[in-house]
């Protein structure tokens, strides 16, 4: 009897830890701390930059007091990005992560657009005139700080997300502007510089996985970035009518706005690594 009893419950035991071993490992997670880098693209957003200017002559005649010109160019910020993100997720269920991150980047995003000022018809005394706008922008870095809401419907680990939030970065400009009068004859030129840090916001997607290696996942990215506008003041000197001291102020406001595109490796300080099974004899 009392071997009978022994052999049942030897075999409850071997039955209780072959069912064990049988059981699904954990579902995955996206909990925890992450860092990485990233690389990519950005290209401009195609809004335009929107310029004037008025200038004013010594000799005293109505017709050339104050005479004004504008004009449209359409700078178009492009060149490679790359730099560094860190943020935290959260697993609220098993299709639904919320998380936010972090980053700044370096950039080569720069941009060149030249345009022709049109004239003020309503100021006649000076003839035709034509100015040329030789303008230049760049930005030299930026940082995002985004939430970020994932869905994981068809793997776990591959997360869809939608990301949004503040943006910043430096923007710099040039303005350079020359405005000839042949029929006088006469001259005006001249040209400034502006640059600064500037606050925006982004907004963007993409698709992480979640690789079984080191707990390293690899994503693409896009985001739209809007830093604002920047505008730059020219001011310039020259003759007209052969009159020395006309002089004139030109202004061009230009949107910092992009589009980025980039791939990037995150590391999981956290990730759940596999138990070591040890042999026993």
């Amino acid at each position: 009897m009392k071997f009978s009893r022994f052999l049942m419950a030897t075999a409850a035991a071997v039955a209780s830890s072959a069912a064990v071993a049988q059981s699904p490992p954990p579902a995955f997670s996206w909990n925890g701390v992450y860092g990485g880098l990233n690389i990519g693209y950005g290209f401009g957003g195609g809004a335009p930059a929107y310029g004037s200017h008025f200038f004013w002559t010594p000799f005293p005649i109505p017709t050339d007091l104050a005479e004004y010109a504008s004009w449209v160019a359409r700078p178009n910020l492009s060149g490679v990005i790359g730099g560094g993100q860190i943020g935290v997720n959260r697993h609220l269920a098993p299709w639904l992560v919320f998380g936010f991150e972090a980053d700044i980047q370096g950039a080569d995003l720069s941009t060149r657009a030249n345009a022709l000022s049109t004239p003020d018809p309503g100021a006649p005394g000076l003839g035709a005139h034509v100015g040329v706008i030789d303008a230049a922008a760049r930005v030299d870095w930026f940082g995002t700080a985004r939430a970020r809401i994932g869905v994981a419907p068809i793997d776990p680990r591959i997360l869809f997300y939608v990301t949004g939030g503040l943006a910043y970065g430096h923007v710099a400009q040039t303005l350079r502007y020359s405005d000839i009068f042949p029929a006088l004859p006469g001259f005006l030129f001249g040209g400034g510089d502006a640059g600064g840090a500037r606050v925006g916001w982004t907004v963007g997607g993409g698709v992480e996985w979640a690789t079984p290696f080191c707990g390293l996942s690899a994503k693409v990215e896009y985001l739209y970035v809007d830093l604002g506008a920047t505008s730059v003041t020219a001011p310039g000197f020259g003759n007209v009518g052969l009159l020395p001291g006309s002089y004139f102020t030109a202004t061009q406001t230009t949107p910092a706005r992009f589009h980025s595109v980039r791939i990037g490796l995150n590391y999981r300080f956290d990730w759940e690594r596999p138990a070591v099974v040890a042999a026993g004899y």
